[in-house]
């Protein structure tokens, strides 16, 4: 996800796919207002693929904005112009706070030094941060905000948090997601 159609000029974010029409990712990856962002489902350098343009987005309320260092809302959702075909949106995770400390996350995005191709690591541990906060022990680079955290549950891989956040060199600040998150969501898929 970024601002250039063509991906050519700038580093975008990671924006996850959670529903046909609807992404999330951090809230800093996103424009307070109209913008002219693009998601461009499976990117790839070297390989064109057709950009979707964002017809609106979905701040946390709560979110501080660029700048305000305070990453505990730092979650956004973005609705696409259309709605993306032949990909399997993720479903989000039902778990309680304490439940996502048990087992290493996957942490997967589209940073800067991965050639263009979605890159990552299978086993993240997460430890307490403040609130919302999760530290991961993965590293992430330019790009990688709004990657999500997969947890495995019943087989399938779900979403637990974004990231949000460089943490010193060899870690990442991750928000869990929350009611607000499940809430707006929920509301989408009703049409509301």
């Amino acid at each position: 996800m970024g601002p250039d159609p063509k991906f050519q000029t700038s580093q975008g974010c990671t924006a996850t796919l959670i529903a046909p029409d609807l992404l999330l990712t951090a809230a800093h990856c996103l424009a307070a207002g109209p913008s002219n962002a693009v998601f461009a489902p499976g990117w790839r350098v070297g390989r064109r693929n057709p950009s979707i343009a964002i017809a609106r987005t979905l701040r946390h309320p709560d979110y501080g904005g660029i700048g305000s260092l305070q990453f505990e809302n730092d979650i956004a959702l973005a609705v696409l112009s259309v709605p993306v075909t032949g990909v399997p949106p993720l479903a989000l995770a039902d778990l309680s706070g304490a439940a996502i400390y048990n087992e290493p996350v996957a942490l997967l995005g589209y940073h800067a030094g991965a050639q263009g191709g979605l890159s990552g690591a299978f086993d993240c541990p997460v430890g307490p941060g403040r609130g919302r906060l999760m530290g991961v022990e993965c590293p992430v680079r330019g790009g990688n905000s709004g990657s999500p955290l997969l947890i495995k549950s019943d087989g399938e891989w779900r979403i637990v948090g974004v990231a949000a956040a460089r943490a010193g060199n060899r870690a990442a600040m991750a928000v869990a997601l929350d009611d607000w998150l499940h809430a707006s969501v929920a509301a989408h898929l009703k049409g509301d």
